[in-house]
């Protein structure tokens, strides 16, 4: 009877201990905020395998693994590519995910290989600025054979027959251009700068012939400007290109201008039209040396060199910039990117309500508004 009774309590002890262990097999631990993990029923686990925020900085729901996004850029010697970097890591900080910074230094080939690298490295996603159009396709065919999403910045990535490759954050390039000759038109006499015998008028684009967006921003600024100015003569206009003379934005901009304006001593007024801040700020350079500060109006493409030579001091030449903050890109990227990697979009609905007919991937574009150095500080913070 004891040894019945023995057997009858041991078995119900078993049984008591497999009930306990079947209800544990419930929970499992899952990602929550970025380097913590909580503990949730299998019904709550389920559900956020579904979907993962985020700010969660985990690249698969349930898996603890920093998503990292590899920055292809074309060169760091720009400021807006810099700004675009610490823009890049403070959203990084924000939703929990590292960045890799490759530098291709304008060459082709480099970002190529580096593009190579970063895929050995295990990225999960692929920020990219272009270093060169021409090798858009090679560098989608990368990127889709690895199965990594990459979204595009400010340079279009197409293919030969203009289709986009990518889903792509980029500026309004012509209508930058309408923007910055709007100004000129319409304010040209508040400048002081006399425009009023157009056959005296010389118009620089400075721009970057080998790079499709600028030479959409300074065709759509050549085209506004002769609607709006049709009086300046057509061999009144002339073609500042930094790719002429120099792989510095800076230096190329001030050696371009600096030669138009030593070529045309029979030209008393300037209008100079930077498609890019630091093509600007070389040419701003220019006219100082050549002593036309007080006879030139100098609009540019951006503000992030425009606004700290205000901030000290600087103001004609320099009237205006068609302004737009590299945050503006970074973030649509980022969010772009994220919603691929966390399983919420494929790269085909990212940008779905900005798709053109007959293509495939849809794009984000960032239109800029003129300030001037009067008004800037309504603008920015600081």
């Amino acid at each position: 009877m004891k040894a019945r009774k023995l057997v009858s309590g041991l078995l119900c002890l078993a049984l008591g201990f497999s009930l306990t262990a079947c209800g544990n097999e419930g929970t499992k631990t899952t990602s929550g905020s970025a380097g913590t993990s909580k503990s949730t029923s299998s019904a709550a686990s389920s559900s956020a395998a579904s979907s993962t925020s985020s700010a969660a900085g985990t690249s698969k729901a349930g898996e603890d693994k920093e998503i990292v996004i590899a920055l292809m850029m074309k060169s760091l010697a720009s400021e807006w590519n810099q700004n675009i970097e610490a823009s890049l890591e403070k959203l990084g900080e924000e939703h929990g995910f590292k960045v890799l910074t490759f530098d291709a230094d304008g060459d082709s080939a480099t970002q190529l290989d580096q593009l190579n690298d970063a895929i050995n490295q295990g990225v999960d996603g692929i920020f990219m600025h272009i270093a060169d159009e021409g090798i858009a396709s090679a560098a989608a065919e990368i990127v889709a054979e690895a199965g990594i999403p990459m979204i595009g910045e400010s340079l279009p990535l197409k293919d030969d027959a203009g289709n986009w490759l990518i889903p792509c954050v980029v500026l309004n390039a012509a209508g930058c251009g309408t923007v910055a000759s709007d100004w000129v038109a319409d304010n040209w006499e508040s400048t002081g700068v006399d425009l009023s015998d157009p056959s005296k008028v010389g118009v620089i684009m400075v721009t970057n012939t080998l790079t499709e967006n600028a030479v959409l921003r300074h065709e759509g600024a050549v085209e506004e400007l002769k609607a709006k100015m049709p009086e300046i003569p057509e061999e009144n206009y002339f073609i500042a290109d930094i790719s002429a003379s120099s792989a510095d934005y800076i230096d190329g901009g001030y050696t371009e201008t600096g030669a138009v304006l030593a070529a045309h001593p029979d030209l008393t007024s300037w209008v100079v039209i930077g498609v890019q801040d630091d093509y600007a700020l070389g040419a701003c350079r220019a006219i100082e040396e050549a002593g036309a500060a007080e006879t030139a109006i100098l609009v540019s493409m951006g503000g992030e060199q425009a606004i700290p030579e205000w901030k000290g001091g600087t103001t004609n030449p320099w009237y205006a910039t068609v302004y737009y903050t590299a945050m503006d890109f970074t973030e649509p990227v980022v969010d772009g990117l994220l919603s691929v990697i966390n399983g919420e979009a494929t790269l085909e609905e990212v940008y779905s309500d900005n798709i053109a007919d007959g293509q495939t991937y849809g794009t984000r574009t960032i239109s800029g508004t003129a300030i001037t150095y009067e008004n800037y500080t309504d603008y920015i913070a600081g």
